[in-house]
């Protein structure tokens, strides 16, 4: 079900991506700020000639803190486009037993959960498998492509 996984920290809690969907990890990059970005977005990233916007998962997901100094931001490919993320670290990259896998419980499914694809044994930790579709909400992203619009 979830397969191979960017396993990655974020004020103390474990989260992961898909491995197919992650284009690369980077760190030490510097943001630049637009005026009107959803609050969840730090900035946006010159990467390789393309601007990519920049999601703070502390605010994104509503976790206690900030981003670790020696932040690092895992760059993923969404149907909207690549979206980076900054976070704590990226703790492990393997392959996940399909007896460790468990979905979300129903109650605790809603809109602000719904980037929850499942919950993973790792470890003798849970980890948040994250789908990178359902981060940012699709006003959020119209917002970023419209910004993008006008800042050329």
């Amino acid at each position: 079900m979830f397969g191979q996984q960017v396993i990655f920290s974020a004020a103390n809690q474990s989260y992961g991506f898909d491995s197919m969907k992650v284009r690369t990890v980077e760190s030490g990059f510097q943001l630049i700020t637009i005026p009107g970005a959803p609050d969840c977005v730090a900035g946006f990233a010159d990467f390789r000639g393309e601007i990519i916007p920049v999601c703070d998962i502390y605010k994104k997901f509503n976790l206690r803190g900030n981003v670790s100094k020696g932040m690092n931001t895992i760059f993923v490919n969404t149907s909207e486009g690549c979206l980076g993320c900054m976070v704590d670290e990226i703790t492990e990259i393997g392959a996940v037993g399909e007896d460790l896998q468990m979905t979300l419980p129903v109650i605790a499914q809603n809109d602000k959960t719904n980037y929850v694809e499942g919950i993973i044994r790792h470890k003798n930790t849970l980890v948040t498998v994250v789908n990178p579709d359902k981060i940012l909400a699709p006003e959020e992203w119209k917002v970023i492509h419209n910004l993008l619009k006008e800042s050329k």
